[in-house]
């Protein structure tokens, strides 16, 4: 049972659908990782080439609403380098959420730096991403990184 308010119920409602979502994310990964969520995978990398992230940032967009990314990277204005914004899909086939992913960078843009990257790790160990899943993120100024191709791009990250 979720209790809101009118005036709270837009963000309230959007909340839940987040968390529904993000669980249903969580059932898709595969079932031969039980031991290891993707989202682990994607943080053992950073620890690994030592890049730093800060975990789980959050931008609330013009509408009000919050959107959530599982990573963060600090630029730096005097080397001109773009703060970065990761998110990370699971599941290589899930439309849906990729939909809300871009969703969240298309509101988030708004309210940060204007030359802020936005990236995704897909988990493509299993499966190849779909590719209509590319088209929006490509359409949607968001670099796709495959996870089975996660090492060329370090330097990238590590700037």
């Amino acid at each position: 049972l979720i209790e809101s308010s009118v005036e709270r119920f837009p963000n309230d409602k959007h909340r839940l659908l987040q968390a529904m979502l993000f669980t249903n994310d969580l059932f898709l990964t595969a079932t031969k990782r039980t031991k290891s969520l993707f989202l682990e995978d994607v943080e053992k990398y950073f620890e690994k080439h030592d890049i730093r992230t800060i975990e789980s940032a959050s931008f609330v967009g013009k509408t009000g609403l919050t959107h959530k990314f599982e990573f963060s990277i600090a630029g730096s204005t005097k080397r001109a380098i773009p703060d970065k914004l990761i998110k990370v899909l699971s599941s290589p086939r899930n439309e849906m959420y990729a939909k809300v992913l871009a969703t969240d960078v298309k509101y988030t843009r708004n309210v940060v730096k204007p030359n802020t990257s936005f990236y995704t790790f897909i988990n493509d160990q299993e499966k190849d991403i779909a590719s209509p899943i590319l088209s929006l993120m490509e359409e949607e100024g968001i670099k796709v990184i495959p996870f089975s191709d996660r090492e060329n791009f370090v330097d990238e990250l590590g700037a």
